[in-house]
């Protein structure tokens, strides 16, 4: 089977992730991405043989998709493409778009692409997603209740799948207090700082009220805080260090971590902690998490074996549930405490996300694609 994938707009982790589940043995795999993505997955994809690279440098995208589309039409048998976002000039440029092989779209948020944002601004680009839509042959969508939403909720009458778009790729033993480097449990909390996606100011309040009566834990957040909305998250953090005894730590708040230096932090945590939000009010898109968006923080948990913390508004499907515990708003400094105090709880929830994880190694993730391709083609 020739399958390609098109991501311009992906983060290398995520792009090399999709690119190794496509990647089964009886496929010839073309990825058509940008020069500064495909640089920073470094020999995974840049330097790896088993991938065809189409490289987008200098030209313009128009000269690009045209290229893509020749490609694509001539030589492959499946093209997916991880999703398609821009203004509505770069919209309508993908809208063209329209090989003569077998298409899937990627999509990560479900109304964005099914409902008319009613909002202000007004959503200028609603009906020329729904030229893209009516181009390509099916959808994925990157969390299973997504799938439910869009055959339950919308007139789409394409093909529509589920794949989760990350792998096991670490299956790291549980790292204990005694276990840690500092001898203390770690905690991380990944992802863009933004209160749109995560309740950073509640959360840290409770976590600090918490934390405070005990000196054997550390909290570190991980992720970009760039832009107006992240800064006053980093500020609540300086000032919760400087009034409570407490061990928060945050880095440069204007661009994400090293990928290495992510890896250390998470695989030496013993849990991820998500405070996710019930809804994420974006540009254009009203999206309920676990419903109509994915958190981040599952694909961490796949990919590190690793327990998360979520809210009980999260709808968990049931082969993932293992992956989390959850806390009720009026609950959550109870929760925080037990898991600070109950190694057994601790090693109970260590044992089950990993688990489950192993459900989402390599080899059973390509399997779910070569289901999704078979009934596909």
């Amino acid at each position: 089977m020739n399958v390609g994938i098109l991501e311009l707009q992906s983060l290398p982790n995520l792009l090399s992730h999709n690119c190794h589940i496509l990647n089964t043995p009886d496929s010839d795999v073309s990825v058509f991405a940008r020069d500064v993505v495909l640089e920073e997955t470094g020999d995974d994809l840049e330097s790896n043989e088993d991938f065809d690279l189409h490289v987008f440098e200098d030209q313009s995208i128009v000269e690009y998709l045209k290229h893509v589309q020749e490609f694509a039409s001539e030589n492959l048998d499946v093209l997916v493409i991880n999703s398609m976002f821009g203004g509505k000039k770069q919209l309508e440029i993908y809208s063209l778009l329209d090989p003569a092989c077998r298409t899937l779209l990627w999509l990560h948020s479900v109304r964005l692409w099914f409902e008319e944002f009613d909002g202000k601004p007004k959503d200028q680009n609603y009906d020329v997603r729904q030229e893209i839509l009516e181009n390509v042959d099916g959808l994925i969508t990157s969390y299973p209740p997504l799938e439910d939403y869009i055959e339950q909720n919308t007139a789409w009458d394409k093909k529509a799948y589920s794949l989760v778009p990350v792998y096991r790729e670490f299956d790291n033993p549980r790292v204990s207090a005694e276990d840690s480097a500092e001898g203390r449990l770690e905690f991380v909390l990944p992802g863009k700082i933004d209160p749109r996606r995560k309740d950073y100011i509640e959360f840290l309040d409770s976590y600090s009220t918490v934390a405070e009566k005990f000196d054997n834990c550390r909290l570190e957040l991980l992720g970009s805080a760039k832009g107006e909305r992240g800064q006053p998250v980093l500020e609540h953090c300086q000032k919760l260090d400087e009034t409570r005894d407490v061990a928060i730590e945050f880095h440069d708040g204007n661009s994400w971590l090293p990928e290495s230096q992510f890896i250390e932090s998470v695989s030496n945590a013993e849990l991820i902690l998500s405070p996710t939000t019930d809804r994420y009010v974006g540009p254009m898109s009203d999206e309920t998490y676990g419903t109509t968006k994915m958190s981040g923080s599952i694909r961490d948990a796949i990919r590190f074996s690793k327990p998360v913390l979520l809210p009980d508004h999260f709808e968990l499907p049931e082969e993932m549930s293992g992956l989390a515990t959850v806390y009720s708003e009026d609950g959550l400094e109870d929760t925080i405490e037990q898991l600070i105090t109950d190694e057994q709880m601790r090693e109970r929830l260590s044992r089950s996300a990993a688990a489950t994880a192993r459900n989402f190694d390599l080899t059973s993730q390509r399997n779910r694609w070569l289901n999704i391709a078979e009934d596909l083609l």
